[in-house]
């Protein structure tokens, strides 16, 4: 839906901030945002001109525009005078909102100045087709391809078409997967630690937070590797060569640290990559403020990754359509065919998994298990629905701060972080998946297998946005490593789609669970609250 044009100037006094927010509140409700983002937009805009208003006085005018640019739709505040980012150098829930984790989940802003003139420019989410649904269609088309080739086609045509389009289509992705891969995951952990230094600004520990994280992430990992091992069965090594790849496990391990600083890079070394980021990252949190021009850099790059890391999910349902009717035309499906077994594995173990820390922390909070899950339910409700963070990450937010009793500071906070640090539902999928394609493609494991499958998995789900498709980015660089074929890249979009439809929903249950739990240790928890039903 378009957006309404709207062009106005106006000091800025109170009574004109109050009448442009609500004139906003009725265009954005006109293209059906989603209310909280709609608050949050409408707040973080207030705030901003609040801070323009204390520099410049209120007598100052400030032009708004609200328009589209290539179906964007778009705010844009206007100023003259002197340079001032109301983005920066504050403690507000602007500076949080503005940072690159948000704009992870839809929204863009960006500050310039030219000619004594300051602009604000906001860019909104694209309200366009549920993005799970693109992908559905595309599924379905890409079958329906493949199977109508079949019937139509005789197999010397079948063989060129596979030879003239869908191999370089086929080279071309896997091209693209493997040089973003490093770059966007690299520079998305330094941010990230980057970010984590709000926590404890807002009287929380950065570094237990994480280390929790991590710690949750790796218990849940060696269940799903457990249970993928019992279940499926892939090929094992002998007793002696499991001794002496155990021997070797230290030393893999070692091989994570780069010998120089280049090489990661040219060699898409994301082990190491991640390796230097997570170093670099905490370096320039112990630096602090004395590092901060340089710690902005990195932030802005990391914009451009999560912009890359947004096409590739736009692109994700063109090359699924191809590439799915090149597998059925290759006679290679027997991995998608079997997609029921390490779905429905991957969906029980997460509800399992999901249900006891909710019965945990009912039990450690004493609350009502059921009232628990009644107060979550809605969020986790939307994001199915609508098969995005975006649409939801506002309903969540207040989820935790009114039905959760946690306190709203440490929720603006600590939960677009939590977005991206804690993934535990989408790393068991992945594991779980992992393991059947090792088993169908034959592959030998071994103890040093498992362990570096549950690492990998664990830290690269730290350092993937939350967006529709990225975690492909995460299959490329652990199939590389744990000598996977490429070509199960094609079956892992397929589940990433759709188990990726739940597990958005049920990251965000866990990372609200786990917020209890901080919040509680720091003091900043309404139990009350908590316990009270809706």
């Amino acid at each position: 839906m378009r957006i309404q044009s709207y062009r106005e100037t106006f000091a800025l006094r109170a009574e004109n901030i109050d009448a442009f927010s609500e004139t906003l509140e009725t265009i954005l409700t006109g293209i059906e945002m989603e209310r909280q983002n709609r608050l949050r937009i409408r707040l973080s805009l207030e705030e901003a001109m609040l801070r323009m208003r204390d520099r410049y006085g209120e007598d100052a005018e400030v032009e708004v525009v609200i328009g589209s640019r290539f179906r964007r739709a778009y705010i844009q505040l206007d100023h003259e005078g002197d340079p001032f980012n109301p983005l920066s150098n504050t403690d507000s829930k602007l500076e949080d909102w503005s940072s690159s984790l948000l704009t992870s989940v839809g929204l863009s802003p960006r500050y310039s100045y030219s000619g004594r003139n300051n602009s604000l420019k906001l860019t909104l989410p694209v309200q366009g087709m549920n993005p799970v649904l693109k992908l559905v269609i595309a599924i379905i088309a890409g079958i329906l391809l493949g199977l109508i080739g079949n019937l139509v086609l005789s197999d010397q045509m079948q063989t060129s078409l596979t030879n003239i389009v869908m191999v370089p289509i086929y080279d071309v992705w896997n091209r693209i997967l493997n040089v973003l891969s490093g770059p966007v995951i690299f520079f998305m952990t330094i941010t990230t630690i980057l970010n984590t230094g709000k926590i404890t600004e807002r009287g929380g520990d950065s570094r237990g937070v994480i280390a929790r994280y991590f710690i949750f992430s790796i218990i849940f990992s060696l269940i799903a590797i457990i249970v993928g091992a019992i279940l499926f069965r892939p090929e094992v090594y002998g007793a002696e060569m499991n001794k002496m790849l155990a021997k070797g496990l230290f030393d893999q391990i070692l091989r994570f640290v780069p010998g120089e600083f280049f090489s990661p890079f040219m060699e898409s070394n994301t082990p190491q990559l991640l390796v230097m980021a997570i170093v670099l990252g905490n370096a320039l949190n112990v630096i602090g403020d004395q590092a901060s021009r340089l710690s902005s850099v990195i932030k802005q790059i990391n914009m451009i990754g999560l912009l890359l890391a947004e096409w590739v999910s736009r692109l994700v349902p063109f090359f699924v359509f191809f590439l799915i009717a090149y597998e059925i035309w290759n006679r290679r499906t027997g991995l998608l065919i079997g997609i029921w077994q390490y779905l429905v594995v991957s969906i029980v173990l997460s509800v399992l998994i999901m249900m006891c820390v909710i019965l945990i922390v009912g039990a450690r909070k004493r609350v009502n298990p059921g009232l628990l899950i009644k107060k979550v339910w809605e969020p986790f409700a939307l994001t199915i629905r609508s098969g995005s963070l975006n649409e939801s990450f506002g309903l969540s937010e207040q989820c935790c701060i009114r039905k959760l009793g946690i306190n709203r500071e440490y929720t603006i906070v600590s939960l677009p972080q939590g977005l991206v640090l804690y993934m535990p539902i989408s790393m068991v999928g992945t594991i779980i998946f992992t393991v059947f394609a090792a088993r169908y493609y034959n592959i030998q494991v071994s103890v040093v297998w498992y362990v570096m499958a549950a690492i990998l998995a664990v830290v690269l789900f730290v350092a993937t946005p939350p967006v529709p498709g990225a975690n492909l980015l995460a299959y490329t660089v652990i199939f590389v490593q744990l000598g996977i074929p490429s070509g199960a890249l094609i079956d892992a979009m397929v589940f990433d789609i759709v188990f990726g439809l739940f597990a958005s929903a049920a990251n965000q249950v866990m990372l609200q669970m786990e917020l209890i739990e901080q919040a509680d240790k720091i003091g900043l928890l309404n139990r009350l609250r908590l316990r009270k039903a809706d």
